[in-house]
């Protein structure tokens, strides 16, 4: 049975999320080594350093730009994030933690996406999956319906703007978008009221 995209996102988010701890592991055994006593050692005599060699980065230092980018995240400011993680060069020593991170908050981003799209508020979705990078499975899948998302988003625009001026109008255009998944939403149901109650209206004052 082929396994559905909503699947499919459940079994990477979840591989993401066993990386995470095993990364979470690792980095907490650098913090304990790096907080043990150290012993005294005997002056050794310095030997010339190559100048061609560049230093080691310190992988402390290094985990301290992924914790500012996870407070960040943490706060739902994911756009500020995902710049933080940008900043990461592609060789650098933990570039493959800044990728892993990238996944799972451009995930979380899209399920919110997919909560304002069900609620009909497909501005906020489409402003939310615009900023979702295209360099993640969850930026490809959603590169996918922000057609359709746009789309949408104009006939509920021309159809808001005919409520007044032409409601039969304003009501067909509303149908063409009742076979969605927001259509059920509150959002959406209200829209239709306002419009039949305006066509009721006009019937009243013009009964012929």
């Amino acid at each position: 049975m082929p396994i559905s995209p909503l699947a499919k996102r459940t079994i990477w988010v979840s591989v993401i999320a066993f990386s995470l701890s095993v990364g979470a592991g690792i980095g907490l055994r650098l913090l304990g080594q790096a907080e043990r006593p150290v012993k005294a050692q005997t002056p050794q005599q310095n030997t010339p350093t190559d100048p061609t060699t560049a230093p080691t980065p310190n992988p402390l230092q290094l985990d301290d730009r992924l914790k500012a980018a996870t407070r960040l995240a943490s706060q739902s400011r994911y756009v500020e994030a995902l710049e933080q993680l940008n900043e990461i060069a592609p060789n650098d020593p933990v570039a493959v933690q800044a990728q892993t991170l990238r996944e799972v908050w451009s995930t979380q981003m899209l399920d919110r996406a997919l909560v304002k799209y069900n609620e009909a508020d497909l501005q906020g979705a489409i402003a939310i999956a615009e900023a979702i990078p295209t360099k993640t499975e969850a930026g490809r899948e959603v590169q996918q319906e922000l057609p359709t998302w746009r789309r949408q988003q104009l006939i509920i625009e021309d159809a808001l703007t005919l409520i007044q001026s032409n409601p039969q109008e304003a009501l067909a255009r509303f149908k063409v978008l009742e076979d969605t998944s927001f259509a059920k939403s509150s959002r959406y149901q209200k829209w239709i009221e306002q419009t039949q109650a305006q066509i009721r209206w006009r019937h009243q004052r013009h009964p012929y």
